[in-house]
């Protein structure tokens, strides 16, 4: 999904349902676990593990008919450019920033979709979270935040790879 003024290159990613979702804990991971302890001893879920960040997420290893509650935000295991299925998307866009680049203005171009989660002045780059219930939202919202020299450098979709479960 990243793309900048020398490579023009898109990155594709297929979706694997059913399988491996990432999916947020609401409010309360504690409830959410309980939730997720449930659905695997009624055998509707392989296995969960929390992800490191604030607990904000459960990865879900599905048995094939597991589907993921509506409500809240959910990513399936993406493959990349036909690769194995290695790639979760989380609810947040990072962009390289260029010298002109104006927080307020494309706030206000993504009203309600997109919110400041970080910016790394260091590095010039920003975080923002967005407001979808889904990773194909997600990337929507990243094609349509348009590519140029002096304000947005490249952009893509919060992503981890290589997933896996050691418990």
């Amino acid at each position: 999904m990243r793309q900048n003024e020398n490579s023009g290159g898109v990155i594709e990613l297929k979706a694997q349902k059913n399988q491996i979702f990432l999916i947020t804990s609401k409010e309360n991971a504690t409830v959410r676990k309980r939730e997720l302890e449930l659905l695997k001893k009624k055998r509707v879920i392989a296995t969960f593990s929390q992800t490191t960040k604030n607990n904000e997420f459960h990865i879900i290893f599905g048995k094939g008919n597991y589907t993921p509650p509506k409500e809240d935000y959910y990513s399936y295991l993406y493959s990349m450019n036909g690769s194995d299925p290695q790639t979760i998307i989380y609810p947040r866009i990072v962009l390289g920033l260029g010298k002109k680049f104006s927080i307020e203005k494309f706030l206000e171009k993504f009203k309600g979709k997109l919110e400041v989660d970080e910016i790394r002045e260091e590095y010039d780059t920003g975080i923002f979270k967005c407001n979808v219930k889904n990773a194909s939202e997600v990337i929507k919202l990243v094609n349509e935040i348009a590519v140029d020299k002096e304000k947005i450098l490249w952009r893509e979709p919060e992503m981890s790879g290589n997933i896996e479960l050691h418990n």
